[in-house]
């Protein structure tokens, strides 16, 4: 494990089921759609109740939101299983960095674990029960 400089750096901590990477298989028909779906929680992220969703359905526990206001936008075909990506494509956010962190602040589904500037990590509070449900 790595030492982390309390104040300089993103305290260290594991993660699983990144949602968008760029390291992935293209021709995955179940991550092209987990990404496809997932996707919309940065595209709309005033849809509350979409955010939930997704959360629970993909079993979402930390989301990472960069200071960057481009970011890479995955195109996906439909597939028999799924969707396959692509291409990408850059795209500019809708809002400057703090109308956006302040969607996911006021998020009843998340909490804040971590801001520096206009990034920032969050917690998922969906407790388990509703998760699998």
């Amino acid at each position: 494990s790595e030492m982390c400089i309390r104040d300089s750096f993103l305290p260290c901590f594991a993660s699983k089921k990144i949602i968008n990477t760029v390291a992935i298989s293209q021709d995955n028909p179940f991550i092209g759609l987990r990404m496809k779906e997932c996707n919309q929680i940065f595209e709309d992220p005033s849809n509350y109740n979409l955010v939930g969703y997704l959360i629970r359905k993909w079993n979402i526990s930390y989301i990472f939101i960069s200071s960057d206001s481009l970011y890479v936008h995955h195109n996906f075909i439909p597939s028999d299983s799924g969707y396959i990506w692509r291409s990408v494509t850059f795209k500019y956010r809708r809002w400057n960095c703090h109308e956006y962190l302040k969607f996911f602040d006021l998020n009843p589904y998340l909490k804040l674990v971590y801001r520096d500037g206009c990034s920032a990590v969050y917690k998922t509070i969906i407790n388990k029960e509703k998760r699998n449900s």
